[in-house]
């Protein structure tokens, strides 16, 4: 399991950090959550599926139809769609609740960032304040927090009025049906036959990008398929299920 720990100048005063463009910490997704901000660059290559966490759903990139695996980051880390989902422009830093509810600072403890490296970035300067760098990841941290509350209560939004249903996708691998469990999109059907009022509900929330959102996103699934097909063709032994879920029933965040 991946833990962090507080950025603090006690631990990290006299260490450095380098950026890295290396992907290949993904490589065990097969989704990433997402926020509104984001969402039109993500559906350009993406398909964005909704699930459920905690007895609330959340949006996702879907990175492969296969559990455990990302098909869009390379063996050498590369990343070979368009868009970089903004949670993982952040790695390997996120915030955390402290003992008191207050939001802080944490770094990934396994990363290779957090060293005595001749050269990279500081994380605080000579007098003890966070370096320059370190700010702006905050900043950019903070917005993304921000980002991630509006998105949640639209989905709390959509999902009081009952707008989400199981995405049921099949598709033949190795001549055998396939079907992937645990995902949900916008039930169309019931969208179209909201009243006024709802609709203008939506439109002040910014729901309405989530929804259309994650309907145009759908035609992308497709080239998931084709590459699942591909991909499962030159392997020994295909999947007899794909499924987001792991072997308790619950979906596993660990690596996000």
């Amino acid at each position: 399991m991946t833990s962090f720990e507080a950025v603090s100048l006690n631990t990290h005063g006299n260490l450095k950090w380098s950026r890295t463009d290396n992907f290949r910490f993904t490589s065990g997704d097969s989704f990433c959550p997402v926020f509104l901000s984001e969402l039109p660059s993500v559906l350009l290559s993406q398909s964005i599926a909704f699930v459920q966490q905690g007895g609330r759903y959340i949006p996702v990139a879907i990175q492969s139809l296969k559990s455990g695996e990302n098909y869009l980051v390379s063996d050498e880390g590369d990343w070979l769609t368009r868009y970089i989902p903004a949670l993982y422009r952040a790695h390997p830093f996120l915030l955390a609740n402290d003992e008191k509810g207050e939001k802080i600072l944490c770094i990934q403890n396994d990363a290779t960032t957090g060293q005595e490296l001749e050269s990279g970035e500081s994380f605080f300067d000579s007098e003890g304040n966070l370096s320059p760098a370190i700010t702006d990841v905050m900043r950019y941290l903070s917005s993304l927090e921000k980002n991630k509350e509006h998105t949640f209560t639209i989905c709390s939004q959509l999902q009081k009025m009952e707008l989400l249903k199981p995405w049921k996708i099949q598709f033949d691998l190795n001549e055998k049906l396939h079907e992937v469990n645990g995902l949900f999109q916008v039930d169309e059907e019931k969208f179209l036959d909201l009243s006024a009022d709802q609709i203008f509900e939506l439109k002040n929330s910014r729901g309405l990008m989530l929804i259309y959102s994650q309907l145009f996103s759908m035609q992308n699934i497709s080239r998931l398929i084709t590459l699942t097909q591909q991909k499962e063709r030159n392997s020994e032994k295909a999947p007899t299920e794909v499924s987001f879920f792991d072997d308790s029933g619950s979906l596993n965040f660990d690596s996000i």
